[in-house]
C-alpha cells in the first residue's frame, strides 16, 4: 500500500488525501497472494468495471437467476477458504523452519521481552534494554501462553506469548574464575621450561668455549683431536656470522 501511494502521489504530496479513493479502489480490485481473488470478487462475486471493461468486446454476462447466483458465491468462498488454508501451511512451515520449541514449567525463570508496543516507558531510547528478568512462570496456559510473576508497576497483563519469553540460566562464569584462579604470589609462566632453557644454555655455553679453545690451539699448530660435539661447532659458527 505504501509503494502504491508514493506512485501515485509522486510530487504532489500536498494533494495525497485526493488520491486514496483512487489506491483503495487499485487494492481493492487486484488479486490477493493469499486468496489468489480480489477483495471485491471475496465479498461481491465479481470485479467493478473498470475503464478497459467499458470498450465495446464481448464480455460473459452473469446469470442474474437468484439460486444460481448464491450457489456461485457459496463455491467461490469455498475455494478462497481452501487457498487461505493452504497459503497458512506454507507460511507456517517457513516460519518454523529454524524455530525450536520452548515449553516452561510453574517455576522456571525466564527473560521477558519488551516489546516497544507493549512497554512503551522502557523503551524510549534504543540503548535501554531490551529485556528484563528473570521473572518466574505462575502457570501454565497453553504450549504458548504463559502467565509471568511480573511486579504490578509494569501496568499490563501478566499473559505472554512463548515467543516473548527465554529461559533464564545461571552464571557461574565469575564463580569459577575464582575456584580456579591463581593464589597470591604465584606466576602464569610455567617454571618448568625456564628451568629447562636456563640448563639448556648454560650447557651450550660451555660447550662453545670448549669450541674456541681447540681452533686456537689447532691455529697455533698444536696437535688435539677435535672430540668436540657437532652441536658446540654450529654454536660457533653461528656467533661468528
Amino acid at each position: 500500500m505504501g509503494t502504491l501511494l508514493r506512485v501515485l502521489v509522486k510530487k504532489n504530496l500536498k494533494a495525497w488525501d485526493l488520491l486514496l479513493p483512487h489506491a483503495e479502489f487499485v487494492y481493492n480490485r487486484a488479486p490477493s497472494r493469499t486468496t489468489n481473488e480480489s477483495p471485491f470478487k471475496v465479498v461481491y462475486g465479481q470485479n467493478p468495471l473498470g475503464p478497459l471493461d467499458l470498450l465495446p468486446i464481448h464480455q460473459e454476462k452473469m446469470n442474474v437467476e437468484a439460486s444460481k447466483r448464491v450457489k456461485e458465491i457459496q463455491e467461490l468462498h469455498k475455494r478462497v477458504q481452501d487457498q487461505i488454508e493452504k497459503s497458512n501451511e506454507r507460511y507456517q512451515s517457513q516460519a518454523n523452519k529454524h524455530r525450536k520449541q520452548a515449553l516452561f514449567k510453574p517455576g522456571d525463570l525466564v527473560w521477558v521481552h519488551l516489546r516497544k508496543e507493549r512497554f512503551p516507558s522502557k523503551r524510549k531510547s534504543k540503548l535501554m534494554p531490551r529485556a528484563d528478568g528473570p521473572f518466574e512462570v505462575l502457570e501454565k496456559i497453553n504450549d504458548n501462553a504463559y502467565k509471568i510473576d511480573l511486579p504490578g508497576e509494569y501496568g499490563v497483563s501478566c499473559t505472554f506469548n512463548v515467543a516473548d519469553l527465554k529461559p533464564y540460566f545461571e552464571d557461574d562464569h565469575l564463580e569459577n574464575l575464582r575456584t580456579n584462579s591463581l593464589q597470591q604470589g604465584e606466576d602464569d609462566v610455567p617454571m618448568v621450561g625456564i628451568e629447562n632453557g636456563q640448563s639448556q644454555s648454560q650447557s651450550n655455553s660451555k660447550e662453545v668455549q670448549e669450541a674456541i679453545q681447540v681452533f686456537r690451539k689447532f691455529i697455533e699448530g698444536q696437535s688435539y683431536y677435535l672430540t668436540v660435539p657437532v652441536s658446540a661447532c654450529c654454536n660457533l659458527v653461528t656467533i661468528i656470522t
